[in-house]
């Protein structure tokens, strides 16, 4: 699991989820995440969309989960009731 702390962004830098500036100084709290910048609300699940914490998700090819949203994408599942 990767882990980004908040982070104060400069000029040109811009959300990956909504495209605005990162850090202008509107008091949206911001970090950085699969590489990128995403303000705190803009970071979603590719599962659910719905937000997600920087400290409590899981990357699968470029793109953040809940844990319970990538065990029910991609985790094994049972042969017999087709549950993960």
């Amino acid at each position: 699991r990767e882990r980004d702390t908040p982070i104060h962004g400069g000029d040109s830098d811009v959300c990956a989820g909504c495209g605005q500036r990162v850090g202008g100084g509107d008091g949206r709290e911001a970090f950085g995440a699969l590489g990128k910048l995403w303000h705190v609300g803009c970071f979603k699940c590719a599962g659910c969309e719905r937000a997600i914490s920087a400290d409590s998700f899981i990357p699968h090819e470029g793109k953040a989960y809940h844990p319970q949203c990538h065990l029910e994408a991609f985790g094994t599942r049972c042969a017999g009731c087709q549950r993960p």
